[in-house]
């Protein structure tokens, strides 16, 4: 009979610490903050061109862009002239650090009504 061939046990691998990552609370902090400012940013800024473009003039525009949409013809009309102080608002929040969860709630949910308008008017 031929003789058994022995079995070598595989080398474990051990994790290294070779793979790239956010290696100190400072750098976790550093892209949280850079990300919120940036977002609160762009968020504020488009309320202010909103308002610097004139708010009859982006008001009308949109008022009349939703002239077919079946949602009340008051709702929109309030919701277009609030969405720059708005968006001025919850920026500025953002940027600024201050009821930074509630403000990113509200970003999210004023983004989500956006995205509704936006769908019913291509309906």
């Amino acid at each position: 009979m031929p003789s058994p061939i022995p079995q070598v046990a595989a080398p474990v691998r051990r994790p290294t610490n070779d793979v790239p990552r956010l290696s100190t609370r400072f750098d976790a902090v550093a892209a949280y903050t850079a990300l919120r400012v940036a977002l609160g940013f762009a968020m504020f800024m488009h309320g202010a061109a909103r308002l610097i473009g004139g708010l009859e003039t982006y008001a009308h525009r949109y008022i009349a862009g939703f002239a077919s949409v079946p949602i009340p013809h008051g709702l929109v009309v309030v919701f277009i002239y609030a969405i720059p102080f708005l968006e001025m608002i919850i920026g500025a929040l953002i940027v600024l650090g201050l009821l930074t969860r509630w403000a990113l709630l509200a970003n999210a949910a004023l983004l989500l009504v956006f995205i509704f308008g936006t769908s019913m008017q291509q309906s």
